[in-house]
This record gives structure tokens, sequence and C-alpha cells, in this order.
């Protein structure tokens, strides 16, 4: 079920901005004449599952939050300067991972580009951290290793 609604743009005083709500809660819509694509078209396939979406925005957070533990267990150990590598890729893909599903849930048109890039310091990231032996460096690297795919899937 789709409904639609009017709302001023505040880029064009007066200006008409429609959106459609899908079921899943993206918005698609017009914007000064121009398409704005929904997730599935910003991502190349109109007919991209939800579930895969969803699944993606849930990698992301899980990716985020298990490196934000990571490079906050590696900083609380005291091992920093062993430990520096890890601690800045933490610091990287815990970012990325953040910008990455705000962009998905933007629907931005570079949506595969983010996730391209997201993958790729995932995979950085659980290469680093699983050359430790530290319980949140394995946890880390899990996370990560299952977002890159999650993006990937995308």
């Amino acid at each position: 079920m789709t409904s639609t609604g009017n709302v001023n743009s505040m880029d064009e005083p007066g200006g008409p901005e429609t959106f459609r709500v899908s079921q899943a809660g993206r918005h698609a819509g017009t914007r000064g004449g121009a398409d704005v694509p929904d997730a599935s078209d910003a991502l190349g396939a109109s007919d991209a599952p939800d579930a895969q979406y969803e699944r993606c925005l849930a990698a992301l957070d899980r990716c985020a939050a298990a490196c934000a533990t990571c490079y906050s267990s590696c900083i609380a150990e005291g091992h920093l300067p062993q430990m520096e590598k890890c601690i800045r890729l933490d610091l990287d893909c815990e970012a990325f991972c953040r910008m990455t599903a705000a962009a998905l849930a933007r629907q931005t048109q570079f949506a595969r580009d983010f996730c391209n890039l997201c993958a790729r310091l995932c995979d950085a990231c659980a290469d680093e951290c699983g050359r430790h032996d530290a319980t949140h460096c394995e946890a880390c690297a899990d996370a990560c290793r299952a977002c890159a795919e999650a993006c990937r899937a995308l």
C-alpha cells in the first residue's frame, strides 16, 4: 500500500516535494521534477528484497558496535603501541559503517559505492582484529566479516 503526501521543500520555497511511503517505510518520490530513487533503485535492482536491505542495515549496526567495543577495550587494556593499527581501523570501520547505514536510509544514488568501500574497510578491520587473541578482537573480526558479506550482497 502506498500513501502520498506533499511537503514544501526547504530548497525550493513553496515548491512541492512528493514522497511515496512503501510498506517497508522507505521513501521514494520526486523533487523538482526529478525522480528520487528508492533504496532498491539506488542499489541498481528494482526488485531487491527488503529482507536483504534490512540484513545489511543490521550487520552495519552490529559491526559498528563491535568496533566501538573493540577499540574501547584495546585502549582500556593499555597496550596502545601494539594495538594502534587495530584501534585506528576500528575507528574508521565504526565511522564508515554508521555513515553507510545513514546513506542507505537516505536512499542515496551512491549506495553501491558506500557499500563497496564499507566492505573493503570491514575486510581490513577483520584482518587486523583477526591477528589478535583478545575476545573483543575476535568478536569484532566476525562482525566485520559478516558486514562485508552483507554489503557485497546488496
